[in-house]
């Protein structure tokens, strides 16, 4: 009987501690990806980074801007080129996307991410030595979903940026969407 009930305690156990894992197995993703994006690492961003999806939404972010844009401007909206800039336009950004959506180019917008709010509390003349002290930006991580993870960060200067992590596998996470400010959009060098 005794050896009955250590089994079940071992069995408890070991599911409370798959839980635990399954639970807390997107904090340990983020802040895994977190690292390997502050090293530059490329072999481990490339396998935390579903790039395909990661390009597909900032593509889709970047052409509606676009398109507000032109919708928004007379000189361009009575352009009977128009039309074909907005036909254009997506195979373009698709283009350059995928010049800028690389190991180094998520490691440069997550430099961005974590310093720029840093940056823009310093404007002025202030002290280097209390430049240091400031900590640095941590994004706010949250389950939206029981498959779908957050790391967002609040910036003044730049707005929303939302790193968007989704479930591969029962405790494995890939990065599947960037959301971005407008003002981050027009900061992305598309031009390469």
């Amino acid at each position: 009987m005794d050896l009955r009930r250590v089994y079940i305690g071992v069995g408890l156990l070991a599911a409370l501690a798959i839980i635990a894992i399954f639970i807390a197995s997107p904090w340990m993703a983020a802040a895994r990806l977190s690292r390997a994006l502050r090293s530059g690492d490329p072999v481990e961003i490339e396998r935390m980074v579903d790039f395909p999806s990661v390009r597909a939404g900032l593509a889709s972010q970047i052409t509606d801007q676009l398109n507000a844009r032109l919708a928004n401007n007379p000189e361009v909206r009575d352009n009977p080129f128009a039309g074909l800039l907005t036909m254009l336009a997506p195979a373009a950004i698709n283009q350059a996307l995928n010049a800028v959506v690389t190991p180094q180019g998520l490691a440069k917008l997550s430099r961005e991410a974590e310093t720029a709010r840093r940056a823009s509390r310093h404007e002025g003349k202030r002290r280097k030595a209390r430049r240091d002290e400031e900590p640095a930006v941590r994004p706010v991580l949250a389950y939206t979903g029981l498959n779908t993870f957050t790391a967002t960060y609040d910036n003044p200067s730049k707005g929303r940026m939302v790193w968007v992590l989704g479930r591969e596998k029962l405790f494995f996470w890939k990065l599947k969407k960037i959301e971005v400010s407008d003002v981050v959009i027009e900061d992305l060098n598309l031009e390469r």
